[in-house]
């Protein structure tokens, strides 16, 4: 009998003459594959689940491939560096975390440390999914295992890369608009292990009463020659409290002195009142360009003569110490507002968008307009809020203006929350390498960071040097300082004051202290603006 074909028994060999082949059902082929696809399944589950625990533990998925002792080893590294992590920051309190937090050398250190860290991760990642990956599984198995495993690993490699990204963000923000510090100088007292030793962190606000701080907004731009800060505001913060007074101080303010310890005050015991033939010169913003022009040897090691100008003459004009300034332009603001996600302002009246004054004395037809009520502006809308001077009752008012201003600020302290800061935080950093410069030394900016957090729990009131409160262009600067020192005493506790009970006996209690800034209850219309004639004002009741 002839040998029968080959693939007859499972070894492919023919069976021999007289023996009669075994029949194979005709399902068995199916189910055999059926089965050796659902071991595949199981396997890549397995594998898939194996593997994204070993992204998410380091050392994890060599464990449970059998690589022991290296698994171990990385586990165990993994483990210890998150424990001391873990220890360093519960030692720390609120002011140590913020004082790392804008420290130049420590924000390096640390953007450096996340990287290596990130890339360890992403190694660990693919290592494990090389060593756990069955050979058999399907070509699309083993596609679809990689992308799961990526996705996984982007949980843990993600956030590490992005907190090196934002380490060397800050790092730029602190270098670019903070002065840098001068090397320190060698402590003799301190050597061996004990020059090791970290000083004890001493609060820089502890024997300070106040801290003043005179916020310029400058107003340079296309088509204007220098730089006029428009905008002069002196920020009073009590260190203790975070409560703060603002002052502000209109662009036309004439005379204006020096303090007694400056050599301007020699130079102008009268007070600063312009070139002789240059209408505009003798205003305050003018301050800025004309003083160190025509004393430059006053000036000789400043950055910013014109701002340190303006902080002479706010002192001057104030009584009070200035220790620093921050000027932001007035423009690149909007991008400010912008990374913060809008500010929430109450529209006291319709404002006119890009509606300026003609060189004609009318007005230019606005874009569109702000409605009145409640709303969260966008950058372009509270630029134009607090800009514009044209379209309206009282918009062409200086100082009204000076009051939409502060109410700004108001609103951006108020938003600048911890989250919302965190959240937006690169794009706000970037916009501020851009448009603020200060004084405030690197030294400085972790007190002021801390000083800051404190001003978000305080109160915030106002005090504008507007017509009502004094003659901008005869200002009795006696008067003015007066009205600033009494403005830094706390006020009072406002006491009960019985009332009528609405059935007619009995009293009931109320603070008296705002009755008059208000709509009755139950009101759907915003109450109107304090008269800021009254003295200084919660910066609430003003806006």
């Amino acid at each position: 009998m002839a040998l029968k074909p080959p693939g007859t028994y499972p070894d492919g060999a023919s069976a021999p003459d007289g023996d009669e082949p075994r029949l194979t059902p005709p399902d068995a082929a199916p189910s055999i594959e059926q089965a050796l696809r659902e071991e595949q399944t199981r396997r890549f589950r397995r594998f898939v689940g194996r593997a994204s625990l070993g992204s998410l533990i380091p050392g994890l998925g060599l464990l449970l491939a059998g690589r022991r002792l290296v698994g171990a080893l990385v586990l165990a590294s993994f483990i210890l560096v998150l424990t001391a992590a873990a220890v360093a920051l519960a030692g720390l309190t609120r002011t140590d975390l913020v004082a790392l937090a804008v420290d130049p050398r420590f924000l390096v250190a640390s953007a450096g440390a996340l990287a290596v860290l990130a890339l360890a991760l992403l190694v660990n990642s693919a290592v494990s999914h090389h060593v756990l990956q069955p050979d058999s599984i399907r070509r699309g198995q083993r596609l679809g295992g990689a992308v799961v495993v990526v996705l996984v690993s982007s949980l843990v490699v993600t956030p590490v890369a992005l907190a090196s990204r934002y380490a060397m963000v800050q790092y730029e923000l602190v270098t670019n608009v903070f002065v840098a510090d001068p090397e320190p100088p060698d402590d003799p007292s301190r050597s061996g292990d004990d020059a090791r030793d970290p000083r004890p962190y001493v609060d820089p606000w502890a024997d300070v009463d106040r801290v003043n701080v005179l916020l310029i907004g400058s107003d340079a731009g296309p088509g204007r020659e220098g730089t006029r800060p428009d905008t002069n505001i002196v920020a009073s913060v009590d260190p203790d409290t975070g409560d703060t007074v603002l002052f502000s101080l209109p662009r036309n303010l004439q005379d204006v002195p020096f303090p007694g310890t400056s050599p301007l005050s020699e130079y102008y015991p009268w007070g600063w009142q312009g070139v002789p033939g240059d209408v505009g010169s003798e205003l305050l913003n003018a301050v800025y360009r004309y003083v160190p022009a025509a004393h430059p040897e006053l000036f000789e090691d400043v950055d910013d003569p014109g701002a340190e100008a303006m902080k002479l003459a706010a002192e001057g004009a104030t009584g009070l110490a200035i220790d620093y300034y921050v000027m932001v332009d007035l423009d690149g603001f909007q991008q400010v507002v912008d990374a913060l996600g809008g500010i929430d302002i109450t529209v006291r009246q319709r404002i006119p968008l890009e509606s300026s004054m003609l060189p004609a004395g009318y007005c230019s037809e606005p874009t569109s307009y702000l409605e009145p009520g409640r709303q969260r502006l966008t950058g372009y809308e509270a630029l134009w809020y607090a800009r514009v001077r044209c379209g309206g009752e009282g918009l062409s008012d200086d100082y009204d203006r000076m009051r939409r201003q502060r109410c700004v600020i108001g609103a951006m302290i108020d938003r600048a929350d911890p989250l919302t800061v965190l959240r937006r935080y690169e794009s706000l950093a970037g916009t501020a390498r851009r448009i603020v410069s200060t004084d405030i030394p690197q030294e400085m900016v972790p007190a002021f960071a801390e000083l800051a957090l404190r001003v978000q729990d305080g109160q915030v009131r106002t005090l504008p040097f507007t017509n009502k409160v004094i003659s901008t262009g005869a200002p009795d600067y006696a008067l003015m300082r007066q009205l600033v020192s009494d403005a830094l005493t706390p006020p009072p506790p406002a006491s009960p004051t019985p009332t009528p009970s609405a059935g007619g006996s009995g009293t009931s209690t109320s603070s008296g202290g705002d009755a008059d800034s208000g709509t009755s209850g139950g009101s759907s219309e915003d109450p109107p603006p304090r008269d800021e004639s009254d003295g200084v004002l919660n910066l609430d009741d003003v806006c």
